[in-house]
C-alpha cells in the first residue's frame, strides 16, 4: 500500500558512511544557520514604526530566509530524511513565527489580552469570583488556574509571561495533533507533515493568552483519548452507509478496517479522563464544550467510537453548567443569532470607512488561506477515497466538518468564521498532508508538500502579521493603564478614543470602572474634532458615570489613521481642546499616553468660585497697598541714582502681593517622565 511506503521511506544512503556526529552536523547546519540569521535580524526590526502593512514590510530579508529554510527543511526531512530532523526544523519554524514578537516587545500584543490579565489579577487579590461582574467570572476556569499558577510560581501579574502563550500553546498543539494523526494513519511521516501544514494554515491568531487557547488544547487531548482509546475496530451502521456512498462515487471499495491502535488504558479510565478534561473546558469557555460535543457526536453517530453514551454525558455536563447562567447569557449576548448561515458568517470589519491598502492585502491573504485549506481538503478527501482508505480518512473528515454546524445558529459576535477555521484547521491539515505524502510516485512528495507549505507560509505572514501596527503597544501605554486602574477614583468611566488602541481592564480594580470608546458610534466619526465637541464628549462620559478618564495615546492615533475613521489630526485637535477645557484636568502625561480626568459639575463650580474669590482678593490687596509718589524731575534731565545717596530702605517699598492659594487636588497629577 502507498501509505506504508510513505511511512517506511528511509533517508538516502549516500552519507551513511560518515560518522554519526558529522552527519548530524551536516544535517543540522542549515537549521542552526537559519536560527542564527533570525536572531541577528531581530535588532533591525522597529515594532513601533509600522505602516498599514503591519510587520510584513518591517521584517528583514534574513527573517524571511530563516523561515524559508525551516519550512523547506521540515518538508524535506518529512519526505526523504529523518523524522527527528523534520521535527527539529518544524520547531525552528515555530520559533521564527511565534518567538519574534515576545522578544521584540516588553508587553503582550492584542488589547483584549489585558482584559484576561485583569480578571486573573482580580482573582489573585480577592481569592473568589463575583458572578455579578462579567461573563469571565461565570466561566472562571482558565483565570483561576492562571491565578494559582502565578501564585505558585511567584508571578502574581501574568503580563510577564503572557506574551509567550502563542509559542507554548502552538508547540503543545502540534505534539497532540501528531499523536492523533499517527493513530489514524499508522505513519510516522504524515504526522510531521500535518503539523507543518497546521502551523501555516492556522492564521486566525487565537493562541494568545486566553481561555480559548487553553480549551483548544484540552479539546485536542479529548480527541486524542477518544481516537486512541475508545475507537472501534470497524465503523457502525452509519459509517458503513457513508462508505458505500463513497465507493459508488469514486468507484472503488473502501477498506472497512480502522487502525488498530495500542490501547494502554481500560475504556472506563479513558471515559473518566475525557469527562474530567471536558469539565475543565466547560468551566473555562462558552463555545468549546459544544464543539467537543459536535466532534465526538459525529464520530459516535457513524459508529467510529464507543461507548455511545459518552457524547450524552458530555452534552449533559455542558448544559448543566449553562443552566444557572442562561439568563445572563440571553440578556447580554443571546443564545441563537440567526438560522441563516450566510448571515452568521458575515464578519463585520473594524475598517468600515475606507481601509488602507495594507489592511485589504492582509484580509485577502487570510481569505486565500481559508480557500486553500477548504479546497485542499475537498480534493484530498477524494484522492484518499480513490485509494481505498476512506474508512480511516472518515475519522478526520468528521472532525473537520463538525465545527461547520455552528454557522446554523450562532455568529459568536461576528467571530464564528474564525472559530470554524480554528477547529477545522488541524484535521484539514491532516487530510491534505496524508494525500500529499501518499502519492504513488515518491519523487512528487517533496515538491507537493514543500510547495504547499511554502505557499501557505507566504500567505500566513501577511494574514497574521499584517495588522500588527494595531495590536502592538508601547511600554508607556502599559504604565498608563496600570496607573489608571490602580489610582483612579471610582465609580468612573474609562473612555478611549478609538475601538482599539488602549489596554482595558488591566488591574484588579477593573470592576469599579466602565470601559467605553468615543468613536464606536458615528457621532464623532468622519469629521473634524475640536473645542466645539468638548461639551458633547463630557456629556457622553457623564451619561455613563459622574466621573471619567479620557485617554489619548499613540496606538489610538495609529488606529484612527489606518482605519480612516477621522480626518488626519482630528484626535490631536480634540486633545488640545480638552487640555484647555475647565471640565477636564491633566491626570497622567507620558511619552505615548495622556489621560484627562473629567471633573464632576459640582467640583467645576467649586473650583471656579474659588478661583474667582482668589482673583478678587488679590486685586483688593493690590489696590490697598500704599503707593509713594516721587516728584517729577525737571524737563530735559535724566534720572540717575547718585552714589552718595543711601539705598532706599526695604521698609519704605510696598510689599509684594501674596501668592494665590493653591488647590490641592485629591488625585495628584502623575508624570512618569
Amino acid at each position: 500500500m502507498a501509505t506504508s511506503a510513505a511511512s517506511t521511506a528511509s533517508a538516502p544512503h549516500d552519507a551513511s558512511s560518515l560518522p554519526k556526529v558529522v552527519r548530524a552536523a551536516l544535517v543540522g547546519a542549515p537549521l542552526m544557520g537559519a536560527l542564527l540569521v533570525w536572531a541577528l535580524s531581530l535588532p533591525s526590526i522597529d515594532l513601533y514604526s509600522l505602516d498599514d502593512y503591519g510587520l510584513t514590510r518591517q521584517l528583514p530579508v534574513g527573517w524571511y530566509a530563516a523561515l524559508a529554510v525551516c519550512v523547506v527543511g521540515a518538508a524535506l526531512h518529512a519526505c526523504v530524511g529523518s523524522t527527528r530532523w523534520a521535527w527539529a526544523y518544524l520547531l525552528g519554524a515555530v520559533v521564527v513565527l511565534f518567538a519574534t514578537l515576545p522578544l521584540l516587545a516588553e508587553q503582550p500584543h492584542y488589547s483584549w489580552v489585558y482584559k484576561h490579565l485583569g480578571v486573573v489579577r482580580f482573582l489573585e487579590q480577592n481569592h473568589q469570583v463575583d458572578t455579578s461582574i462579567d461573563i469571565y467570572n461565570r466561566w472562571p476556569g482558565f483565570f483561576a488556574f492562571s491565578a494559582v499558577f502565578g501564585s505558585a510560581g511567584g508571578q502574581l501579574n501574568p503580563v510577564k509571561y503572557a506574551a509567550w502563550s502563542e509559542f507554548v500553546f502552538t508547540t503543545f498543539n502540534l505534539l497532540i495533533l501528531a499523536g492523533i494523526v499517527r493513530a489514524v494513519t499508522g505513519s510516522r511521516r504524515i504526522p510531521v507533515a500535518a503539523a507543518l501544514l497546521f502551523v501555516a494554515l492556522n492564521w486566525v491568531g487565537q493562541m494568545y493568552y486566553s481561555p480559548q487557547a487553553m480549551t483548544f488544547f484540552c479539546h485536542l487531548v479529548i480527541v486524542w483519548l477518544v481516537v486512541t482509546q475508545l475507537s472501534r475496530d470497524a465503523p457502525g451502521r452509519g459509517g458503513r452507509a457513508v462508505l458505500r456512498l463513497a465507493a459508488r462515487i469514486v468507484r472503488r471499495p473502501q477498506d472497512p478496517a480502522l487502525p488498530a491502535g495500542h490501547r494502554w488504558m481500560p475504556a472506563w479510565v479513558a471515559v473518566l479522563a475525557v469527562i474530567a478534561i471536558h469539565a475543565a473546558v466547560v468551566a473555562s469557555h462558552q463555545l468549546t464544550p459544544y464543539l467537543v460535543v459536535l466532534e465526538v457526536g459525529g464520530l459516535t453517530l457513524l459508529g467510529l467510537v464507543r461507548p455511545r453514551l459518552l457524547v450524552l454525558g458530555l452534552l449533559a455536563l455542558a448544559l448543566a453548567y449553562l443552566a444557572p447562567n442562561l439568563d445572563f447569557v440571553k440578556d447580554r449576548f443571546g443564545i441563537f443569532s440567526s438560522p441563516d448561515p450566510f448571515s452568521n458568517i458575515a464578519r463585520p470589519s473594524s475598517f468600515e470607512i475606507n481601509p488602507m491598502a495594507g489592511k485589504v492585502w492582509s484580509a485577502r491573504a487570510g481569505q486565500a488561506l481559508a480557500v486553500v485549506m477548504l479546497g485542499g481538503t475537498a480534493i484530498s478527501t477524494l484522492v484518499l477515497a480513490r485509494r481505498g482508505v476512506g474508512t480511516r480518512a472518515l475519522v478526520l473528515l468528521v472532525l473537520a466538518l463538525a465545527p461547520f454546524a455552528l454557522v446554523l445558529g450562532q455568529n459568536y459576535g461576528g467571530e464564528v468564521v474564525l472559530r470554524v477555521v480554528l477547529f477545522s484547521s488541524p484535521w484539514c491539515a491532516a487530510l491534505i498532508a496524508w494525500a500529499l505524502m501518499d502519492v504513488s510516485r515518491s519523487r512528487w512528495r517533496l515538491p507537493l508538500l514543500g510547495g504547499g507549505a511554502v505557499l501557505a507560509s507566504a500567505l500566513f505572514v501577511p494574514a497574521s502579521f499584517g495588522q500588527e501596527e494595531l495590536h502592538s503597544f508601547r511600554p508607556d501605554e502599559l504604565r498608563a493603564s496600570e496607573h489608571l486602574y490602580a489610582e483612579g477614583r471610582t465609580p468612573a468611566v474609562v473612555m478611549a478614543t478609538t475601538p482599539l488602541g488602549f489596554l482595558p481592564n488591566y488591574g484588579p480594580r477593573y470592576p469599579e470602572f466602565e470601559y467605553a470608546n468615543l468613536l464606536r458610534g458615528n457621532r464623532f466619526r468622519n469629521r473634524s474634532l475640536g473645542a466645539a465637541d468638548v461639551p458633547a464628549v463630557a456629556a457622553t462620559m457623564e451619561g455613563r458615570a459622574p466621573r471619567g478618564y479620557l485617554v489619548f495615546s499613540t496606538a489610538q492615533n495609529t488606529y484612527a489613521r489606518v482605519s480612516r475613521i477621522t480626518p488626519p489630526g482630528a484626535l490631536r485637535s480634540l486633545e488640545a481642546a480638552v487640555a484647555r477645557s475647565a471640565r477636564f484636568r491633566a491626570w497622567y502625561r507620558g511619552s505615548d499616553a495622556r489621560i484627562y480626568e473629567l471633573l464632576p459639575r459640582h467640583e467645576v463650580t467649586t473650583r471656579a468660585r474659588r478661583h474667582e474669590v482668589t482673583t478678587r482678593a488679590r486685586s483688593a490687596k493690590r489696590s490697598a497697598a500704599p503707593v509713594t509718589r516721587q516728584p517729577a524731575p525737571p524737563r530735559g534731565t535724566s534720572i540717575r541714582p547718585s552714589p552718595l545717596l543711601p539705598a532706599p530702605s526695604p521698609l519704605l517699598s510696598p510689599p509684594p502681593p501674596p501668592s494665590p492659594p493653591r488647590l490641592r487636588p485629591r488625585a495628584p497629577f502623575y508624570d512618569p517622565g
